[in-house]
């Protein structure tokens, strides 16, 4: 976090072996820094959660 913040680099990546099955494990790589912002329709999603708490809870 330290070199992100001074600007020593630019980004950072983890790279890791995605489980797939037993014989099979996919090589990924996942940018972490910098975060990327959202779009409109991610920051908007609405949920339904069914049932409601008191329809479980009862």
């Amino acid at each position: 976090m330290d070199s992100f913040e001074d600007s020593s680099v630019d980004a950072f990546y983890i790279a890791y072996a995605q489980f797939i099955s037993t014989t099979i494990q996919k090589p990924s790589v996942v940018q972490l820094l910098p975060i990327s912002e959202t779009t409109e329709n991610e920051t908007n999603a609405e949920y339904i959660y069914e049932p409601s708490p008191n329809g479980v809870l009862s």
